[in-house]
């Protein structure tokens, strides 16, 4: 079964400049991420401000299996990745039936 939300992890385009607006866009804030045991963790290219958290904490709730969405530093597994080390992070407990939401959440950082 697919969500309502799923229609949001693709875009069709017949324009080139669309397209690449499209990949532009996606990482202008969120550069990758990464599960960490039980947890997603975007690295993010710049910090978010307190009121762009809040915002996502109440907005994106429908994300979490618990907790909240927290900016953190690197956690300890990701040490591996020297290059990444300094970008700042956004972790949570990710409800991983929820993919389609997610794309919105990256569309919501990215501003």
């Amino acid at each position: 079964m697919i969500s309502p939300e799923d229609v949001r992890l693709y875009r069709i385009t017949d324009s080139i400049d669309e397209a690449i607006n499209e990949v532009l866009n996606f990482y202008r804030v969120y550069h990758s991420s990464r599960f960490v045991r039980n947890r997603l963790v975007f690295r993010l290219r710049e910090r978010l401000t307190e009121e762009r958290l809040d915002q996502i904490n109440h907005q994106f709730q429908e994300l979490l299996v618990d907790g909240k969405f927290e900016q953190t530093g690197p956690l300890d597994v990701e040490h591996d990745e020297v290059e990444l080390l300094e970008l700042p992070r956004l972790s949570f407990h990710f409800d991983r039936s929820k993919l389609g939401m997610l794309r919105m959440l990256i569309d919501f950082v990215n501003g």
